[in-house]
């Protein structure tokens, strides 16, 4: 049988479901994860996490009675904006500096200094430099931990780190590398005047391919460690909300889609972005050579888990004991009152 295993790799979960090829839902799992923060700028967590949790992931897939055989591909739809620097191995350096953190704001300033806000949103589709943005994160490790920037082989991007993982190869797509502030949008290559501003290697960036390629097939070691077959292929997908929007049918130019998840995002598909607009909003490369408005809200989604664990902290375990989602419970509580 020829299924299919995605993963979306969240900020706080990873959400696994295995298709039939005709895309019928066979199995379907999460598991959440927490992520360090300090001094509301400082958002990390161990690299190891994300790939712990994939193989639980497969696990669960493997102990419903599924077959390894029967699963013939693996991919991932992830959060944008994490880093991961990783040596020549890809054993991470550090621990991947999630989207949320803020912590480059002062390198984000120094590039708003070498660059026309113009020129930045036309060549990347991002209307600002914060200290969120990959290119930020990036110089910050250079000026703030030049060992470990000396140390680095790849800057990998979450979707990047799984896929070598799995792999032992350093591949990105297109539509993640849009999130990242050194990558032309429009032209499909990396900006170079980017990297001369911020005094950084091209060559540390992973080799860049199109959504829905086929990368090769797992590795015997991951095989081992995952459970998977080692004839299981592993595909490029796209950033999460990318794929969001495809698969809410949001492929072609008059569709607009919402997703609520950690944060809340538009989606508009447009064939030509303009970028002259009076509010500029986040452009990025979409399915089909289009590309996608997606204005958006950090915290949306991730305020559900604030309530469920602080307002109802009882809730989780009643909801295991019973086999159903906590907020089912937080809901029904809702409908009482």
């Amino acid at each position: 049988m020829k299924n299919i295993l995605v993963f979306d790799v969240g900020t706080t979960s990873m959400k696994c479901i295995l298709y039939s090829e005709k895309f019928k839902e066979l199995f379907a799992t999460s598991i959440e994860y927490s992520i360090e923060t300090k001094d509301g700028i400082i958002a990390q967590i161990d690299a190891n996490i994300y790939f712990e949790t994939f193989t639980e992931c497969v696990q669960a897939v493997l102990n419903s009675g599924i077959k390894k055989e029967d699963i013939s591909a693996v991919s991932f739809t992830t959060q944008g904006e994490t880093l991961i620097p990783v040596d020549k191995l890809g054993n991470p350096l550090c621990k991947a500096i999630v989207w949320l953190d803020t912590r480059a704001q002062k390198e984000a300033e120094y590039i708003k200094q070498k660059i026309l806000t113009k020129e930045f949103y036309k060549t990347t589709g991002l209307y600002d430099i914060d200290g969120a943005v990959p290119i930020s994160k990036l110089l910050y490790i250079r000026r703030n931990n030049p060992t470990i920037y000396d140390m680095v082989h790849k800057f990998l991007l979450l979707e990047d780190y799984l896929i070598f993982k799995l792999t032992g190869l350093f591949i990105s797509e297109k539509s993640i590398q849009a999130s990242t502030g050194w990558y032309d949008i429009t032209g499909e290559k990396l900006f170079d005047k980017m990297f001369q501003i911020c005094n950084i290697e091209k060559e540390k960036i992973p080799c860049i391919l199109p959504c829905g390629t086929d990368v090769g097939t797992v590795t015997d070691e991951a095989a081992v460690i995952t459970g998977l077959s080692k004839n299981t292929h592993v595909i490029t997908a796209a950033m999460d909300q990318v794929s969001s929007a495809i698969g809410a049918g949001n492929v072609t130019e008059g569709i607009v889609t919402e997703t609520t998840g950690t944060a809340l995002v538009v989606g508009a598909t447009v064939k030509v972005p303009d970028f002259d607009i009076s509010k500029p909003v986040t452009v990025y490369k979409h399915y089909n050579n289009m590309f996608i408005y997606m204005p958006y809200f950090p915290s949306a989604g991730i305020v559900h888990k604030w309530l469920r664990n602080t307002v109802f902290p009882e809730v989780n375990q009643k909801a295991e004991s019973l086999g159903v989602s906590p907020y089912t419970l937080i809901e029904d509580e809702a409908k009482l009152s």
